[in-house]
């Protein structure tokens, strides 16, 4: 068992529309960090101006990480995904949310790659009307051994 590659990419963001109580905001700031139980360092990729409004389905396709990552032939690793995000509303009140999803990905056997995507769900509650959404962050995290 010896250490793997590991690549992930922040590839978009889903904003189901329908939602019974959208907090009227489309232009999210935020930053993102991942990190590997056994991985080489924690990555932090923050983001500035992403639409994503109710409906959407925003492509982002953005390498946050690569480096070691994983096993190559047996042994699991952990993975943290923290996304933390932030806007306005059209009256410039605060809209924000942040949620930590922590999954367990499985070894890649010897001369091959994985490719398994994860997907971060972050409710995002408006500070004054209190009207809430959920918007889903996706990743695709690749490892090579």
């Amino acid at each position: 068992m010896g250490d793997a590659n590991m690549k992930c990419w922040f590839k978009e963001v889903k904003y189901p529309a329908g939602q019974p109580e959208d907090p009227e905001c489309t232009i999210w700031d935020g930053i993102i960090d991942f990190a590997a139980s056994n991985g080489s360092y924690a990555a932090a990729y923050p983001f500035v101006n992403l639409v994503a409004g109710p409906g959407d389905i925003t492509p982002v396709n953005q390498l946050i990480y690569n480096g070691i990552g994983g096993y190559c032939g047996a042994g699991r690793v952990q993975l943290a995904f923290r996304v933390t995000v932030g806007g306005f509303d059209p009256a410039h009140n605060h809209v924000v949310g942040s949620n930590t999803a922590v999954v367990i990905h499985p070894p890649t056997p010897v001369g091959s790659q994985v490719s398994i995507s994860y997907s971060v769900p972050v409710t995002v509650i408006n500070s004054v009307t209190g009207k809430k959404a959920t918007k889903w962050y996706v990743f695709t995290v690749i490892t090579m051994c």
